[in-house]
């Protein structure tokens, strides 16, 4: 006779009070979630403070027992433990368990109070508008300084293609006669190329000194903030045969 599991589930939500088995929206998981995690790393942190706490307990009371054996039992963990700890922190940084990529961020409440006070932003259009304009804002710290004033925002464009800014890599601008002050004009002398005329300004990069680059390179660094690692690299180094990547078996 097979059980009746339909009763035993309904037996089983009369007995849950309303509104903590239907939650009102999804969102209220993730806020739920993300306030225990908060919670989980403060008991962290302070079960972390507490146990060396207790430890200097220990090593208090068997130095007043004269226990010098139990002492120096108590310091060799309390230290064990403060070196994986830190052994922890590193490896957290070299290798990490996770992409990078950005799933919240924290921006300043505007308020007379003195002690700052954040707001997470987690909706993901909400989080591209932020971060669009913070990089807005960054970028535009340029503006206003003599490279976006005239005369040289017009005589030096934004790619530096303009016959002027050729002249003054091959050092025959006339920079004396500009009207800039002294320090713009040592500036633009110094942008002369250190390139002698007659040697060729192209350098095009040797294949097999960037297969050695590759060769040399720990692939436990990461290329970029998304964690990816020179393993793609290092296999491929094996796969290049004149000048084509011949795809490994």
């Amino acid at each position: 006779m097979g059980r009746n599991y339909p009763h035993a589930f309904t037996k089983i939500e009369t007995s849950i009070p309303n509104g903590t088995l239907y939650p009102a929206h999804p969102t209220s998981i993730m806020i739920n979630l993300r306030t225990a995690q908060k919670s989980l790393r403060q008991i962290h942190q302070e079960a972390k403070a507490k146990r060396q706490a207790h430890f200097d307990i220990l090593i208090s009371a068997a130095a007043m027992c004269k226990d010098t054996k139990q002492k120096q039992l108590i310091l060799n963990l309390k230290r064990a433990e403060e070196l994986r700890h830190c052994y922890a922190m590193v490896q957290s940084v070299t290798k990490p368990s996770q992409p990078g990529g950005i799933s919240h961020i924290h921006i300043p409440i505007p308020s007379d109070n003195p002690k700052l006070q954040w707001e997470s932003i987690y909706n993901p259009v909400e989080l591209e508008n932020k971060v669009l304009q913070q990089h807005r804002q960054h970028f535009a710290q340029a503006e206003g300084t003599v490279f976006t004033q005239e005369p040289l925002c017009t005589l030096i464009n934004d790619t530096c293609t303009t016959d002027f800014a050729q002249q003054v890599l091959a050092g025959t601008a006339a920079i004396d006669n500009l009207l800039i002050n002294k320090y713009t004009k040592d500036l633009l002398h110094h942008l002369k190329s250190k390139i002698p005329s007659t040697e060729s300004p192209k350098h095009p990069l040797d294949k097999d000194e960037v297969i050695c680059g590759f060769k040399l390179w720990p692939e436990r660094m990461t290329t970029s903030p998304s964690g990816q690692h020179l393993g793609i690299y290092k296999s491929m180094r094996t796969c290049i045969v004149n000048n084509l990547c011949i795809p490994c078996e």
